[in-house]
């Protein structure tokens, strides 16, 4: 099992929670009911469990007085589990493509705007609700132009206005995809190399319909191989940087094409973000691993197998006790802050201190898990799934209590054929989920397949 390992752990009790914004509990329907009654608006915020940024929102954005102050009069807050329940349908019926995702709602229930990413710079939370407070005012707003094309309205002029305002808006979804094509089928082909409609093409088609898919990959893979064109400065400019932060997804799934996005992507985050070349390489594992998951299994070698050896296995004692100092002494100027800031009391402080002590060691055995997971996803073959088992060996070495760790190392033996292995190790997973406290869902499911499949008779052969 995939899991996200929280770096530092805030307690929030009732008293912090109440400074912030209250989220309402309840179903979709009724939320939307609430909304509709009381003629506020709704925000939504779409999160998962694993999700690094979600868990920085929940932290040090929600619980924030001045957010709480500004959410309560003008919205109905709700929190949705993308992976759980309504969230997966919901997620996808609204263009959610990544976390934390904010969804903002008029309250007649149509979507007006949504962003994505943690941002804690001081008033950008209101923002962005001032945003969708002004979208929703507008009388030509998405909503409004939605109806429009639902009606028939398909001329180019509208095409190109609707969809620049959902890219604006960062609501692109399948709808706006096909929009695309429908607008992509309409131009001249002079005008379908035109920067400015290339540009809007390739923002609006975020979802990868193949007609226009096929066009922005011809036209924009020389700039990212960053082949020289006459043109390439002017595409560029025209793109701006929020096309380049989607530019992966008109990327062909190739390894070569890859390498280059990522040593960019690498050498760009060494200058701007300073970090250390072990920092870029860590970094670099993590891209590759990500990769893999979007179809370009062939990025992990030979750099993954090499890079967890480096940084992930056979750390002695030592090693990991000094990481656990430089992690531990990394979070307690946190602590101190949020005590000062009245966020933490002392002994939410304590607790927290307490539960953070290991966190360099747990580092270590999140990673080795992560990739662990990765190969057994991916269904490598036999060879690499013996090596993540190594990994995920070397994890519960140094995390012995670890139930994810030995979720995935269930799946791992299942794989390779060890089933009776991998069922006795599976209950002791679940048994040690309950015993920390955590959500045994799915560890307890995966359990059930496992000794349905260890009672079931082989048929006898004939």
């Amino acid at each position: 099992m995939r899991k996200f390992l929280i770096l530092f752990l805030l307690l929030t009790s009732g008293a912090v929670q109440a400074q912030g914004i209250q989220f309402f509990k309840g179903t979709l329907a009724e939320l939307f009911a609430k909304a509709r009654a009381e003629q506020k608006h709704i925000y939504v915020d779409v999160y998962t469990t694993w999700c690094g940024p979600c868990q920085l929102m929940a932290r040090q954005v929600f619980p924030d007085s001045a957010v709480g102050a500004y959410m309560a009069p003008r919205f109905v807050s709700y929190k949705l589990n993308a992976e759980k329940g309504e969230g997966p349908a919901f997620a996808k019926k609204h263009g959610v493509t990544g976390y934390p995702t904010g969804l903002y709602f008029n309250p007649e229930g149509e979507l007006v705007y949504s962003n994505m990413g943690f941002n804690d710079t001081k008033g950008w939370f209101e923002s962005q609700g001032n945003i969708a407070l002004k979208e929703s005012a507008d009388p030509q707003n998405l909503a409004f132009l939605k109806k429009e094309y639902a009606a028939g309205k398909s001329d180019t002029a509208f095409l190109k206005k609707i969809l620049t305002k959902e890219i604006e808006l960062n609501t692109q979804n399948d709808g706006t995809a096909s929009r695309a094509t429908q607008l992509f089928r309409q131009l001249t082909p002079a005008q379908q190399i035109d920067i400015s409609n290339l540009r809007l093409l390739t923002l609006a088609n975020v979802f990868g319909h193949d007609t226009v898919l096929a066009h922005s990959r011809k036209y924009l893979e020389p700039l990212l191989r960053g082949i020289a064109g006459a043109d390439r400065d002017k595409i560029a400019t025209a793109l701006g940087d929020a096309g380049q932060n989607n530019l992966y997804r008109v990327m062909p799934k190739g390894k070569t094409s890859y390498e280059y996005e990522l040593a960019e992507y690498l050498k760009t985050s060494y200058v701007l973000d300073s970090l250390t070349p072990e920092d870029v390489e860590k970094e670099e594992l993590t891209k590759r691993l990500e990769a893999a998951g979007r179809g370009v299994p062939d990025i992990l070698i030979p750099r993954v197998p090499q890079l967890v050896a480096k940084y992930y296995t056979g750390l002695s004692d030592t090693e990991l006790k000094r990481r656990d100092s430089v992690s531990y002494a990394g979070m307690a100027a946190d602590i101190e802050s949020m005590i000062a800031s009245g966020n933490l009391s002392g002994a939410e402080a304590d607790q927290v201190r307490a539960m953070n002590k290991g966190m360099g060691r747990a580092v270590v055995a999140n990673n080795l898990n992560n990739a662990a997971w990765t190969y057994f996803e991916l269904k490598r073959p036999t060879p690499e799934l013996k090596l993540a088992l190594t990994w995920i060996d070397e994890a519960l070495r140094i995390a012995p209590k670890d139930h994810n760790a030995m979720d995935t190392k269930a799946h791992l033996l299942a794989s390779l054929g060890r089933r009776p292995e991998a069922l006795q190790l599976q209950r002791k997973a679940v048994a040690q989920g309950k015993a920390a406290g955590a959500d045994t869902e799915e560890l307890e499911a995966y359990l059930k397949k496992l000794e349905k499949q260890a009672a079931a008779k082989p048929k006898a052969r004939k």
